[in-house]
């Protein structure tokens, strides 16, 4: 852009995040916004639907990768654009709603087996992330449109239960439920596949309570606590 000037001292930081409106094309990037997490959230989702085109040329490692329409457009839009394509943007007023599997027993404690979740959202965004694992915490959001939606959850034994919502849709909602898990029967179908679970479970948190400290005491301090013991 500027051939005729030998040294240039550029600070990325300084930048703009976003270009002007009416910019060119071919310089047409967003830069990275440090320290607004919310801000960086959103940015770095428009490059799932988005990739640089004539632009490409301007994209480097503190600049997100977008097209430069979207580049351009983001300044102005970014909630829409990331409304249009299905996310939730956290730079605007949205839900959270927490679900806390609960298992009942000691089987669905160690059952293997996954339960399943549908959720009908009556807004115009919806964003699940899931969690590895039968028993771990599964955030939902809702964009700010959000008022009454339905989770439907069922369990490995087969049962379905359905929990409708009420959003604060003024000021947005974090909320949290506990879901009672239960497992199918200990038969012979299901016993190895909870004799796996339960070798899993057991042995990993016998390393977390034993093993591991023990470990880290005796690598810190050898003197009270003997690698050999």
């Amino acid at each position: 852009m500027h051939p005729t000037v030998d040294i240039m001292n550029g600070d990325a930081k300084q930048a703009k995040i976003f270009p002007h409106e009416y910019a060119d094309d071919r310089v047409s990037v967003i830069r990275e916004p440090n320290g607004n997490e919310e801000l960086e959230y959103d940015v770095e989702r428009l490059s799932e639907f988005s990739e640089p085109d004539v632009n490409k040329n301007a994209i480097t490692k503190v600049t997100i990768p977008t097209s430069s329409k979207i580049a351009r457009q983001a300044g102005q839009s970014i909630q829409n654009l990331l409304l249009n394509h299905g996310y939730v943007p956290r730079t605007s007023s949205y839900h959270q709603v927490s679900i806390h599997p609960k298992p009942v027993d000691l089987l669905a404690t160690v059952s293997p087996q996954e339960f399943e979740l549908a959720i009908r959202n009556d807004g115009t965004a919806l964003e699940v992330e899931e969690s590895s694992g039968s028993l771990n915490i599964i955030d939902a959001y809702f964009s700010a449109g959000s008022s009454t939606p339905k989770i439907e959850i069922t369990e490995p034994t087969g049962d379905t239960s359905m929990k409708e919502l009420t959003l604060d849709h003024n000021s947005g909602s974090h909320l949290r439920f506990e879901k009672p898990i239960h497992s199918p029967p200990l038969t012979a179908t299901t016993a190895p596949e909870y004799a796996v679970g339960a070798a899993k479970y057991f042995c990993w948190r016998s390393l977390k309570i034993g093993a591991i400290p023990g470990l880290i005491l005796a690598f810190l301090f050898p003197s009270i606590v003997p690698s050999s013991g």
